[in-house]
């Protein structure tokens, strides 16, 4: 079975991605605004362990709502959740 996973390129999506290797054809996923191509790093990394890559962009709009809900909260946490949110619900 295919999984998709959100991928940052970092070690702990890294080390995710090899734990489930076991149990799923695992796919990786960068998000991104198209604002930079940080993106690449998660590319490169990506190729390093041997998985397939993709981007996908999201939103600006979702973005802008992100962080306006930080700042209503006062706090990153609810934001950065409706940004996974939209992810999840794009590469799906």
């Amino acid at each position: 079975m295919e999984l998709a996973l959100l991928y940052s390129g970092g070690k702990d999506s890294s080390l995710v991605a090899l734990l489930l290797d076991s149990f799923y054809d695992v796919r990786l996923v960068t998000a991104h605004f198209g604002v930079t191509g940080d993106w690449e790093h998660a590319e490169r990394a990506a190729e390093a362990l041997g998985y397939p890559f993709e981007t996908v962009e999201l939103d600006v709009d979702v973005a802008v709502g992100a962080v306006d809900r930080m700042r209503e909260d006062g706090y990153p946490r609810n934001g950065i959740q409706r940004v996974h949110e939209h992810a999840l619900e794009v590469v799906a």
